[in-house]
């Protein structure tokens, strides 16, 4: 997007889901290119086949999958993807520092704090995950896991204490 801009070309992100794309305006017609096969570029059906595959046909086409992102949520959704391939490889200082950058675009984001005070508990640094606990039932009061994460700030209390 950024060479194609220096170019004069405007390009558009696109949260396809699944495959991140860009889009050109051209002749008034929306042109969609796969920029991570070649410049590929891929048309409605291309993009139905698409879907299908990586979805074993659960998810249907829709025009609003080619809508435009803005840079922040382009970085959201890259930031994302690391965050899920560290956990993954469980390289907790990595995804530690992809969540406390999740966390600067987005300081109410309730589930990645509570992930950020997973991390910070796996890594034995007790009272910051006891405070992104705490945040994280500000945040999500009602959440599902509520309650168990007020059981895990028991034991972080228990730890903290220990510590001290």
């Amino acid at each position: 997007m950024e060479v194609a801009r220096r170019v004069g070309l405007s390009l558009r992100g696109v949260g396809f889901p699944g495959h991140f794309m860009v889009k050109a305006i051209v002749d008034e017609d929306e042109v969609v290119i796969d920029p991570f096969n070649g410049g590929e570029v891929k048309s409605q059906e291309d993009l139905t086949g698409m879907l299908s595959q990586m979805y074993g046909g659960k998810v249907g086409y829709r025009d609003e999958f080619l809508a435009a992102v803005s840079k922040r949520q382009i970085l959201q959704r890259m930031l994302t993807n690391l965050k899920a391939i560290y956990g993954k490889a469980n390289d907790l200082v990595k995804t530690l520092g992809v969540l406390d950058r999740l966390l600067i675009l987005d300081p109410g984001s309730a589930d990645d704090t509570r992930d950020r005070g997973v991390i910070y508990s796996r890594l034995e640094c007790f009272a910051q995950a006891k405070d992104d606990f705490e945040r994280y039932l500000q945040l999500a009061p009602d959440a599902n896991d509520a309650e168990a994460v007020r059981a895990q700030l028991v034991e972080l209390a228990k730890q903290v204490v220990l510590i001290h």
